[in-house]
């Protein structure tokens, strides 16, 4: 059997384009693992994990709702975490509504509707969220 130049090319850039889109759009991502916290969103180890972190997902969304996670914690109707992305400022996410604010620390604390959320760091949010699945 003989491959022509031209198919031998057409071979080899193929297989580049597929290697950079699985490494550029994380289709690997399907196999990592994942824990439910609450409604659609879920803990997902980065690759390498626990180098890379975890990060958080919304079922139905290619990338995470988060960079590398800092410190996260979450009930039924809140999810609140600081990562990559605002290290110093809280992030909230509304469960049900889908929605996203930015709280400070002492905004977090004073507030009712976050009181009682245990706040961890991403090992024991992985941990805890592994007992509850």
């Amino acid at each position: 059997m003989r491959i022509s130049v031209r198919g031998f090319r057409n071979v080899v850039g193929l297989s580049i384009l597929s290697f950079a889109l699985n490494g550029c759009l994380g289709w690997f991502d399907i196999f990592a693992e994942r824990c439910p916290l609450s409604g659609t969103y879920s803990l997902m180890q980065g690759e390498g994990y626990p180098d890379n972190g975890l990060f958080v997902m919304d079922k139905g969304r290619s990338g995470s709702v988060t960079g590398a996670l800092h410190e996260i914690g979450w009930n039924q109707a809140y999810i609140l975490f600081t990562d990559d992305n605002w290290p110093t400022r809280w992030t909230v996410i509304d469960v049900a509504a889908h929605q996203v604010l930015k709280v400070t620390k002492s905004q977090r604390v004073a507030d009712d509707r976050f009181r009682g959320i245990s706040i961890l760091t991403p090992k024991d949010a992985w941990i805890a969220a592994k007992r509850r699945h």
